[in-house]
Parts: structure tokens; sequence; C-alpha cells
């Protein structure tokens, strides 16, 4: 799983759409997903656009359909939502591994994952991934650098204190295709060109939503030559980039009070800034976006 587009090959509900090429949250029965790190909601968006997902600190995924319980708070996403289940450090031994990816388009991405007990009652966990690559279509990138860490406390049988935190750096280009696709596109590649003269014959191509001209929805076009279209190429423009960070850090403290009540309480606080800008006069800023929760569970 490399992306929320992975999630499909889990479970035929988690369809999510390219979404500008860069969808953040997956889509569950046709719409944008709750998005939950270890049972608190870890980002806001309101159509699933926005930063890359990255995985380096999730260890595994659970992927629900239906609303949140309200236990996990209220939301319009009534699809469904994810909950990544984050690394946890490892009590009994070190442990370590290293990978590395190099392929076709320039695609190179490293790992670096490692932990284990300080001591008796006090483990960590380590985990850092980087990726730097070109892709399939002319002048795109994504470069992204993730660290992860963790500290599990356990003083005695009954309290645990599992503090864990992520710093994510993300510069990418966002995918937007190629518009106008007829079949001749694609079996032969051929591109029909033209712009759109929305303002009358002879003016300045104008914005094809907001110009009167725009009859029940239609543009007025002036069709150009039929051109062959390298496949490499999309709706993209040298400069056109897209570029954020985000930083989270949670702290789960479980006591065991007795054998019948568990008492668990949550802390968690989220800083995302993201950065897009695009030759197709599209600019949006979060700059920044911020919020902490905290929430007490009797079990």
């Amino acid at each position: 799983i490399e992306s929320v587009l992975d999630f499909s090959k889990l479970t035929s509900s988690a369809f999510t759409t390219t979404n500008f090429g860069a969808p953040s949250n997956a889509s569950i029965r046709g719409q944008s997903a709750d998005l939950f790190i270890n049972g608190v909601r870890g980002r806001i968006t309101s159509n699933g656009n926005g930063l890359p997902l990255d995985f380096n600190s999730v260890e595994s995924v659970n992927i629900v359909k239906g609303p949140a319980t309200a236990v996990q708070g209220t939301s319009m996403y009534v699809g469904g939502f994810i909950d990544l289940i984050t690394k946890r450090p490892y009590f009994d031994a070190f442990k370590g591994s290293i990978s590395a990816t190099i392929g076709s388009y320039s695609t190179s991405k490293w790992t670096l994952d490692m932990g284990g007990p300080i001591n008796s009652k006090t483990a960590y966990r380590f985990s850092y991934s980087g990726e730097n690559s070109i892709g399939y279509f002319i002048d795109g990138h994504k470069r992204t650098n993730a660290v992860y860490g963790a500290v599990t406390w356990r003083p005695n049988d009954r309290y645990e204190l599992f503090l864990n935190g992520s710093a994510n750096w993300y510069s990418y280009t966002e995918n937007w295709g190629v518009n106008r696709v007829t079949q001749d596109l694609i079996d032969n590649g051929n591109y029909v060109t033209g712009i759109n003269i929305n303002n009358g014959a002879g003016a300045t191509p104008s914005d094809p939503q907001n110009s009167r001209y725009v009859q029940d929805g239609a543009n007025t076009i002036a069709w150009g030559p039929t051109v062959k279209l390298n496949r490499h190429s999309r709706l993209l423009k040298p400069g056109d980039h897209s570029t954020g960070r985000e930083f989270n850090l949670q702290a789960i403290q479980t006591l065991k009070s007795s054998a019948e009540l568990t008492v668990k309480n949550t802390s968690y606080w989220s800083y995302t800034d993201r950065n897009t800008l695009s030759s197709y006069y599209y600019s949006e800023v979060f700059d920044p976006s911020w919020f902490a929760e905290n929430r007490t569970e009797f079990i």
C-alpha cells in the first residue's frame, strides 16, 4: 500500500478517483472517507484532495464501511472511514530493516525502520522514508521525507503510556490528465486542439464557467488541427507545483483500574501547511491549519 488509491485492492467499496492526481483521503461507497490515526480524526478535507498520505508511520489499516462511531465524533463523511494504526515499539528484542526501490522513470525510494527495548519498562521505534522520483509524466516530480518516532512506557501491569509523533515534508505535482478524450486519442494518440472563445469571435479566451456567452453550459470553441499527443503529456505547465508539511503528535494513556474497567485517554495535535500553485489559475493555500483533541473513554 503506497497511496489511498491502493485501498481498492483490499476492499471493493474503497474505490478512489485520482482527484487532481493528489488524493489525500480514500473514497468509500462513493464519498470521501474520514481519516483516523489510532482512533482519532487525523485530517480534515472537504473533497479528498490534499497532501499525499505517507505510510511511513503505518503498521496496519482498518477500512470500515459506514459512518464513524459516536466515540470518534460526528462528521459529514458517512460513506466510511480509514483508521491508520501506527507502528509500536518492540519490547522483545532490537529489530531493524532497510529497503530501497529503484525503477523506471527515475523512481527512487528508501526506508529505514528500527526499534527495541531501552529497559524492561520502556521501548522505542524509529522510522524514516524518502522519495525522489520524476514519474511517467513530463515535468512531474514527487519528493518526500517522512520521520516517525514512538516510545512506550509500562511502569507496571496496569498503566501504559504510548507517545508517537511524525513529521512529513512534500513537494509534488498534481495530475489533471488530458481533456477532450476521444476514441481516436485512446487508440492512435490523436488530439483535437482548440481554445474557448466565450467572449465572442476574435476576443480573448475567457473563463468558461462565468462568461455571459456560455449558453446552457456549452462553450464556444475555435477548433484547431488534430495533432499527435505524447502520452507522457498532461495539463501541466513547467513551474506548477504543490508543497506542504505536516506534523502530528499523539499521547495515549491506558489505565486498567480493575478487571472490569479500563480508562483510556488520548491527546492529539496536528499541523498542516499546504500550498498549491497551478497555471490553470487555481491556487489553494492552507496557511496553516491546526487542531487539537483530547478524549477520555471508560471501557
